[in-house]
C-alpha cells in the first residue's frame, strides 16, 4: 500500500494539487491505511469540506464519494494561481486514481491467493509432498 500512496501522492503534485488539500489527503489516506484516526485542525477555508466529508464517510471517500467542497477548493486554488486546469476535473482524475489502486490492489491480493507459482503454495505444496512421502514410506515398510 505504501507504493500506492506515494503513486496517489505523486500524481497530485503532477495535477497542481492545493498544497494544503494535498496534506489533507495524505493525511487521512496514511490514517485510513494505519487504522489511527485523524487529530487535524484544518484551515478555516478547508473546514467546511472535511465536515462534510465526515458526514459522508472516510470509507466512502476512498470508494469515490467525495464532497462537491473538494473540487470546488481546488478549483479555487486554480481560479488563484491562474491555472488552466479544472477542479471538476482534477476530481474526476483523483476518483478514476483512487479506482485503479484499488484494483490493482485486489489483482495483487488475487494473484498472491491463487496463483499457483507464489511462494507460499509452492512452500506448502513441498511440505505436504514430503509428508505424504513419509506416510508412504512408512506403510511400504509395514507388512499389510
Amino acid at each position: 500500500m505504501g507504493k500506492s500512496l506515494a503513486s496517489i501522492e505523486l500524481l497530485l503534485r503532477q495535477w497542481d494539487t492545493d498544497p494544503t488539500i494535498l496534506h489533507v489527503l495524505m493525511l487521512y489516506l496514511r490514517s485510513w491505511q494505519s487504522g489511527e484516526g485523524v487529530s487535524y485542525v484544518p484551515p478555516r477555508e478547508l473546514e467546511e469540506m472535511i465536515r462534510e466529508q465526515h458526514r459522508i464517510g472516510w470509507n466512502r471517500f476512498f470508494e469515490g464519494w467525495f464532497s462537491t467542497l473538494w473540487a470546488e477548493n481546488q478549483q479555487h486554488f486554480y481560479q488563484i494561481t491562474k491555472s488552466n486546469h479544472d477542479g471538476k476535473r482534477w476530481i474526476w482524475a483523483l476518483i478514476k486514481k483512487f479506482w485503479d489502486t484499488a484494483w490493482d490492489l485486489w489483482e495483487h491480493r488475487n494473484g498472491v491467493l491463487h496463483d499457483k507459482e507464489n511462494r507460499v503454495t509452492r512452500s506448502m505444496e513441498l511440505h505436504l509432498n514430503r509428508r505424504v512421502t513419509r506416510v508412504f514410506l512408512n506403510l511400504c515398510s509395514r507388512s499389510l
